[in-house]
């Protein structure tokens, strides 16, 4: 099957509200001889949650993988505050605040929670690293959460829903690196998944189907 057809949208928004943050335009994306894509266009402005959803191989986990650099499309472009980009890899996402969160966290249970968060992305200040602005920046993080956790505890001692929020955390993180403080974590989640993100300038994009990954 394949996602197409149009807009993936949602409701028309107030003519009030600020530009969108990230536009897919007319995406297209196959797979040898398999179209997962044609002609998707998606809006998103900060503070919305978006649901995408489809049965197995509509293409919801392809057109999230091209918004976050993973795959480049064949055809169509992505607009970040308006302006043509090329998200040709994760870290070129990441310039922009844009992360992806799945339902199966990916932690290091034996690490502290801060550790997890700034895990391959340290910050240094004279070839050391600092873990002051690890500490600091992971409390920042929790705390536009609402989440209740100590920067310092080890990962092991946490639940499923907890080490989803520490992803969540470090998606949120990469706007201290990345080029512009407006973030979109483009989250996959399954029937069920029941966590709720308040941060007012976080947008998110939930694909609500199994096998989304």
């Amino acid at each position: 099957m394949e996602l197409g057809g149009g807009s993936a949208q949602g409701p028309t928004a107030p003519a009030s509200e600020a530009p969108p943050i990230v536009e897919l335009e007319d995406i297209w994306r196959s797979f040898g001889g398999v179209r997962a894509l044609k002609g998707v266009s998606l809006t998103i402005r900060g503070g919305e949650v978006l649901g995408l959803v489809g049965e197995n191989g509509a293409g919801k986990s392809t057109l999230v993988k091209i918004l976050t650099g993973v795959l480049e499309p064949d055809r169509g472009r992505v607009l970040v505050d308006g302006q043509p980009q090329r998200i040709s890899n994760p870290r070129a996402a990441r310039q922009f605040g844009i992360a992806a969160t799945y339902q199966e966290p990916v932690v290091f249970p034996d690490l502290d929670v801060a550790e997890n968060v700034f895990a391959g992305r340290q910050p240094t200040q004279r070839g050391v690293i600092a873990w002051g602005e690890i500490y600091a920046e992971t409390a920042m993080a929790l705390d536009e959460l609402g989440i209740q956790l100590d920067p310092d505890r080890p990962v092991y001692q946490l639940g499923i829903a907890d080490r989803q929020m520490i992803e969540i955390a470090r998606s949120l993180s990469v706007r201290r690196t990345g080029t512009d403080p407006r973030r979109t974590d483009c989250r996959a989640f399954q029937p069920g998944d029941r966590q709720v993100v308040r941060p007012t300038r976080l947008a998110s994009i939930a694909g609500s189907s199994a096998g989304v990954h």
